[in-house]
């Protein structure tokens, strides 16, 4: 059967609906009222380029954190039909893989499609093939994995496969919201600590029998952990008590003070199963300077170390005071700006869904907006998506300098989230801005956009490294005419 673009959807929709007020309804073609859509996914995770090697038949640190390989499931959640199933090899400098599905069939009033994301499935003993169309949908929700430990106790067996990651998300798509763009942070399957210690002594260094105790569960060899972790699909929560030890070794060779204030640093990795604190709490153990040493990380904010967490220590060796040691648990750490550490501090995070550059006579930049819509009725807006992570719970409103002859269309305020939540894809706001009036000829318009959060002052940083036209703190945007907003490709457009 032949299929309609949305542009021929719209007109048929129309003539359905009037056939059916002169027939009485008795219309009855099941395609009769569908169309085609278009959605574009862009999966995100860590890529790191600067792989460690093994040391001392430690874990390989660093190197197993970034996406080898992708799939990506996409099922129509009324019927948990599978429309596609496909897998991507990542190539080593890359973070992230943008689909298009440009044509997901709808019915007029829109329908839900489910979004399953798993990069490096070779990482795990996959029991049921992930390939094909005929995947049980509902299993796959409940899916388990199992990953190997180290007999030596040293965590998650590590292998050139690199680590499991997963994202899910559920969306709407229906004629009025055809052609949005959608982010999806990927998630590790396991959690991280980082151990670094900080060297303060005049001579290099080292610390024996590194140990991180009560961090994973009970019989860890056996634990199987959930593929997906996702609120909406009501995955239980993390019950397993951290009960055993991660053996770190022996850290050799930190390197000695290069001045007072400049202290020699090395730091060691490992992965384990995610716990909630049992009876016993989270603790640090070593040898160093002729003497063992045991540090209770007993902090309430410590009741729980989940995937895609890291415990963070800082162990500094001072040698008449011995080790003193902070922690924390934050979110899993990027080696680029892809994923925002929590701070108390301002933290949000703004790309662009649809985004023109346009260079006035003056060779000044700009974001492009103009009006209405083009031939293929796509908007001639400049588009932005926007969350905050901190602070939690504050409100933050964007702003246009100019707000005479610009508007925002839909939201343009929201309250910071955690990184949990947005990792989740909660808390996006698309900050969409349009001119108001009609283009003049020799007559520009600009404004500035910015964000302010309550409790801070001034414009907050959203334009580090002037990503977009502007400054660090704004972004510059222009209205163009038609003719030649159409002539330039946005730069979101794959080529």
């Amino acid at each position: 059967m032949k299929r309609n673009t949305l542009k021929k959807y719209a007109g048929y929709a129309a003539a359905v609906a009037v056939a059916g007020l002169v027939l009485g309804g008795c219309i009855k073609d099941d395609y009769s009222a569908r169309g085609n859509a278009t959605v574009t996914m862009t999966f995100t995770t860590r890529a790191n380029n600067a792989p460690q090697a093994p040391e001392d038949g430690m874990l390989q640190a660093e190197a197993s954190e970034r996406m080898k390989t992708l799939r990506v499931i996409v099922v129509r959640s009324a019927t948990e039909e599978v429309l596609f199933n496909d897998k991507y090899t990542i190539p080593e400098n890359e973070h992230q893989k943008t689909i298009n599905y440009s044509e997901l069939t709808i019915n007029e009033n829109g329908e839900d499609f489910e979004f399953f994301a798993i990069a490096n499935e070779e990482s795990f003993n996959a029991g049921t093939s992930l390939e094909g169309k005929n995947l049980d949908v509902s299993a796959l929700k409940n899916r388990k994995i199992k990953l190997g430990v180290n007999a030596q106790s040293y965590g998650i067996t590590l292998t050139t496969n690199s680590l499991p990651q997963t994202g899910y998300m559920k969306i709407n798509v229906s004629p009025e919201n055809d052609g949005q763009n959608y982010n999806m942070p990927l998630q590790f399957a396991v959690a991280k600590a980082r151990i670094t210690f900080l060297n303060t002594t005049k001579d290099e260094q080292t610390v024996n029998n590194v140990r991180l105790l009560n961090v994973q569960p009970t019989d860890a060899s056996n634990h199987e952990t959930e593929l997906f972790r996702d609120t909406e699909l009501q995955t239980p929560a993390v019950s397993a008590e951290g009960s055993m030890a991660v053996n770190l070794g022996n850290v050799m060779d930190i390197p000695a003070a290069t001045a007072e204030d400049v202290p020699g640093s090395k730091a060691v990795t490992c992965y384990f199963y995610e716990t909630v604190k049992g009876s016993d709490p989270y603790k640090l153990t070593a040898h160093w300077n002729n003497q063992d040493w045991e540090i209770d990380l007993d902090d309430h904010a410590i009741e729980a170390i989940n995937r895609g967490q890291m415990l963070d220590i800082q162990v500094t060796l001072v040698k008449k005071e011995g080790l003193k040691v902070s922690w924390t648990v934050k979110d899993w750490e990027a080696d680029d700006d892809a994923s925002l550490e929590f701070t108390s501090d301002y933290n949000g995070s703004l790309t662009g869904q649809l985004i023109k550059t346009y260079t006035d006579e003056d060779g000044k930049k700009y974001v492009a907006v103009a009006e209405g819509q083009d031939s293929q009725h796509a908007e001639r807006y400049a588009q932005f998506r926007f969350v905050m992570t901190s602070p939690v719970g504050a409100t933050w409103t964007a702003h246009l300098s100019d707000g005479d002859n610009f508007e925002f269309v839909g939201p343009y305020a929201g309250t910071g989230i955690t990184q949990e939540e947005a990792n989740d894809g909660q808390g996006f706001v698309t900050l969409t801005v349009k001119p108001r009036r009609e283009f003049v000829s020799g007559e520009p318009h600009t404004t500035r956009l910015y964000i302010v959060v309550d409790g801070f002052e001034g414009a907050q940083s959203i334009n580090e490294s002037n990503a977009f036209p502007g400054t660090d703190n704004y972004i510059d945007i222009i209205q163009i005419s038609t003719a030649d907003y159409d002539n330039i490709q946005a730069e979101t457009e794959n080529p």
